[in-house]
């Protein structure tokens, strides 16, 4: 029995690393989309050091634990090695990020305010959720969903910050993951007329997320009712 669940598991983290792999390298916008979505973390690290943004706990760890997931998922599959370095890259950049939010960040084991700690059990019990069933569902797009599912548990706490307190995070480099989303649609290819298949659907779903999660952060940021005004 333990046998057949590795095999399991083997079987789920190599689809999923074939779907990453599509995704990022058959096309060449994707690749840029890519590239952009790494220097996102340069203008955040320097924002954190200098205390001007107070990353939230609970979503950067949770963000660190998917992005792990990927980058092993992607290393089992044994895909192309520009692929495994962005994976791990991109998991080492948020990991970082999880480690900086310690001393620098907001949210967590600190948080007193009832309503708060009740939102942030909320989203690790919805993250957690979404994780174990990444691993119990054998479908690669069901596994696919049930991460964006944990993402979103992870990110919706960052996106309610940046509503409430714009001024505690980066515009540039948020920015610069919205400007990575908007390549990464671009980075479809042709859109098919209705109705949609099932192919395109797989595709869609990743860049589509990250293009509305990115752009909520992103026009909080810009147009929340609480922004400073210099």
């Amino acid at each position: 029995y333990t046998t057949e669940r590795s095999l399991r598991s083997m079987e789920l983290f190599q689809m999923l690393g074939s779907w990453f792999y599509v995704y990022f390298t058959n096309f060449t916008i994707g690749k840029a989309a890519a590239v952009v979505e790494v220097f996102f973390f340069v203008p955040y690290f320097i924002s954190i050091l200098f205390k001007k943004t107070r990353p939230h706990r609970v979503t950067w760890w949770i963000l660190t634990i998917v992005a792990f997931v990927i980058a092993v998922s992607n290393d089992m599959s044994a895909n192309d090695p520009d692929t495994r370095w962005f994976a791990w890259v991109l998991f080492i950049g948020q990991f970082a990020v999880a480690l900086l939010s310690i001393p620098f960040g907001v949210g967590g084991w600190k948080v007193e305010d009832k309503k708060q700690l009740k939102d942030q059990n909320i989203s690790i019990v919805g993250a957690a959720i979404g994780i174990l069933f990444l691993f119990i569902l054998e479908h690669p797009f069901l596994a696919l969903i049930a991460g964006l599912v944990a993402d979103y548990f992870g990110l919706r706490l960052t996106i309610k910050k940046a509503r409430d307190e714009p001024h505690s995070e980066s515009r540039c480099a948020w920015t610069l993951t919205l400007v990575a989303s908007v390549l990464s649609i671009f980075a479809i290819g042709q859109w098919p007329s209705w109705p949609l298949t099932f192919g395109f659907i797989t595709v869609a779903t990743f860049p589509l997320y990250m293009l509305v999660v990115n752009g909520a952060v992103t026009f909080w940021l810009y147009f929340s009712p609480h922004r400073r005004h210099t």
